[in-house]
């Protein structure tokens, strides 16, 4: 994770070693802020396309695992957008670049 810091025109790459913290190599995967925690969402991870969640609080510098048992399926190339009434929502993406295949639409109050 890198971080700019607008003030000073510098970029900063915090440390951390929290165990619950996603793989440093994801790549293809949604980040959103919301009430200042950055929602992370799928993605790949080496070979393995995911569907993992995690939340960051930039202000304690914590990470959590978000788990459910009825959370979208893994993909990467997708999107995740913050609606007005609090709900995230994950669309699109697939488990290939190549992939056509439709995915059903996603909510998930945070």
């Amino acid at each position: 994770m890198a971080s700019y810091e607008t003030t000073s025109g510098k970029w900063e790459y915090p440390s951390y070693t929290d165990p619950v913290a996603p793989t440093l190599s994801r790549y293809s995967l949604t980040c959103t802020m919301v009430n200042g925690k950055l929602y992370t969402f799928g993605g790949v991870s080496g070979l393995t396309t995911t569907n993992e969640a995690h939340v960051y609080d930039t202000v304690t510098g914590k990470w959590n695992a978000l788990t459910s048992a009825d959370g979208p399926s893994a993909r990467r190339g997708h999107t995740a957008t913050l609606l007005p009434d609090g709900r995230l929502v994950i669309i699109g993406g697939g488990l290939q670049q190549t992939d056509n295949t439709i995915i059903p639409l996603k909510d998930y109050r945070v």
